[in-house]
């Protein structure tokens, strides 16, 4: 909270308002504790009138990601500086998009990302290039790989008990840049609906519709009652 106050200039009196401790920590929650939105939307917000700040907490209470707001370019801009891969470390950036179809806040078995990733990439019985890609996302601070056990100095050696945790924000940047093309050219469909809000224009839609993506991620709610969309996955390999 200390870095955001100090961005907004809310410790050095430049900001011409300064807002209760619950729209504070309402911001700040939206940043996700992340460093670099902390920075960058503390700065959008220095010097800023109350209704900026009303604004801002408005959309991200409607469910609007921090993202997908204009003002944030310069946060997208910068977290997108660091999935610039070129040649063969391109694949750790598919890798890194894969990770968006997973629920938030789920702890992510390795087994299941070797898996999958040996499936879609590199069909190799033992997973090394899968399990290496994963330790060059890891040391990319893209996720966190928690091993639990402490013997795990060879390359290829993981306990089926590991896991890898994705913070909030970098995953919005997976599903962020998965929604570049239209849906129906999509590598990836990530479909996250919460309650029955955020569904997409097509998912109502009477007609079938095929899709080209090799992956399939559906999260709903508990209070999702909508009906189910009518999609054709003729080329799904994991859902």
């Amino acid at each position: 909270m200390k870095l955001f106050c100090h961005s907004a200039g809310l410790q050095d009196g430049s900001s011409s308002y300064i807002p209760d401790g619950e729209m504070v920590k309402k911001i700040v929650k939206g940043c996700g504790g992340f460093p670099l939105a902390l920075k960058v939307v503390g700065k959008s917000l220095c010097g800023k009138p109350a209704v900026a700040w009303l604004v801002r907490v408005a959309k991200w209470s409607d469910g609007c990601s921090i993202l997908d707001t204009d003002i944030e370019s310069e946060l997208l801009e910068n977290l997108q500086s660091s999935l610039d891969f070129k040649g063969p470390e391109m694949i750790l950036g598919e890798c890194f998009m894969d990770l968006g179809s997973f629920p938030e806040d789920q702890r992510i078995p390795v087994a299941t990302l070797i898996d999958m990733w040996s499936e879609l990439y590199e069909p190799v019985v033992d997973g090394i290039h899968a399990i290496a890609n994963l330790h060059e996302i890891n040391n990319l601070n893209l996720v966190s790989l928690v091993a639990t056990r402490q013997d795990v100095s060879e390359v290829g050696s993981y306990c089926s008990e590991d896991f890898v945790l994705q913070h909030d924000l970098l995953r919005e940047l997976a599903i962020h840049q998965c929604r570049k093309e239209p849906f129906e050219q999509r590598k990836r469909l990530i479909i996250d609906i919460s309650g029955n809000i955020n569904i997409p224009k097509w998912w109502t839609e009477e007609r079938e519709q095929p899709i080209d993506a090799q992956l399939l991620s559906i999260s709903t709610g508990e209070k999702f009652s909508s009906r189910w969309c009518n999609i054709l996955p003729t080329k799904v390999e994991g859902a």
